[in-house]
């Protein structure tokens, strides 16, 4: 989320649909690898030692449980800032901002299909409705 509440969003080419997808901000993080490689990782990690931020976590969840060995963990990063993209030479994202109330619309009219930012999405909206 940006400075001004706006969820920062990636859309990028996915070859296996042969469309542009809209995201969420997502990345690997392998075996053995601790995620300083993810800046907001770095920077979270960094706060943390500080005392500057609490652990942002939101929840877990198994994409295709019945074929491939993959969980995804949710987390919220807040106050981003904008800076400097470092893409492959055959990656093109363009970065779209929008309030969870236009994104969660953008699901119910089909335009946002990626499964992680549906459940990252619709996770954020109950947590946002149990605080209120």
């Amino acid at each position: 989320m940006d400075t001004d509440g706006r969820l920062l969003f990636v859309r990028q080419y996915r070859h296996p649909f042969r469309e542009m997808l809209l995201e969420i901000p997502a990345g690997v993080i392998e075996e053995g690898e601790s995620g300083e490689a993810f800046p907001c990782c770095a920077s979270w990690r960094r706060k943390r030692a500080k005392g500057q931020a609490e652990r942002n976590f939101s929840a877990s969840c198994i994409p295709l449980s019945a074929s491939v060995r993959k969980k995804i963990q949710l987390f919220f990063a807040t106050e981003l800032t904008t800076g400097t993209q470092k893409l492959d030479a055959d990656e093109f994202v363009e970065i779209e901002k929008y309030t969870l109330e236009e994104a969660i619309a953008m699901i119910h009219k089909g335009e946002i299909k990626d499964g992680k930012t549906i459940a990252a999405l619709f996770c954020m909206a109950g947590k946002k409705k149990t605080h209120n």
